[in-house]
């Protein structure tokens, strides 16, 4: 037997052990980039969700600064002239009426949606969404704080396109 006939020989014993490696690890490979495929769609649907949530949020939170709690505080009270400060009453009507509109912009479909991803059931959602909310409010009263202390310049300032 010389060497040609040998190599052919063992490379005939060798061929499917090599074959069935080179499959598994062709397998492997497959699922590992399909893993990730999958949590880079989860991600991206994750962030696209909280990004809608975030924006429909800051709507409501400044529509009703400037449909209703500015004209609350700008209520006079007998007591107290020249305006006064929102009762616990009034502001628990305003957390309602910013419930009511946040579930009525994100819609059915939006908040199966967000159930589905954050992994809550309606009361936690309930809560999760008020406690958003709640946390937009103190955002905007404080980015109020510091434009008044600014001397009045915007506290958010929108973004610019194009060169400064």
């Amino acid at each position: 037997m010389n060497w040609n006939e040998l190599g052919g020989t063992l490379l005939a014993a060798l061929l499917p052990v090599i074959a069935t490696a080179l499959t598994g690890i062709i397998a492997l490979v497959g699922q590992r980039i399909n893993a990730w495929l999958v949590a880079k769609v989860e991600n991206e649907r994750l962030e696209g969700v909280m990004t809608r949530l975030n924006g429909a949020v800051w709507t409501v939170v400044l529509e009703l600064q400037q449909t209703e709690v500015d004209a609350l505080k700008q209520a006079t009270a007998p007591d107290s002239p020249g305006g006064r400060k929102i009762t616990s009453e009034e502001a628990k009507g305003l957390g309602d009426k910013a419930m009511e509109k946040l579930k009525s912009y994100l819609g059915p479909k939006g908040l199966e949606v967000l159930r589905d991803v954050l992994g809550l059931n309606e009361g936690a959602l309930d809560g999760y969404l008020r406690g958003v909310i709640e946390s937009t409010v103190r955002t905007n009263k404080d980015a109020f704080t510091r434009s008044a202390l600014e001397g009045g310049k915007p506290a958010i300032q929108p973004k610019r396109s194009g060169p400064s």
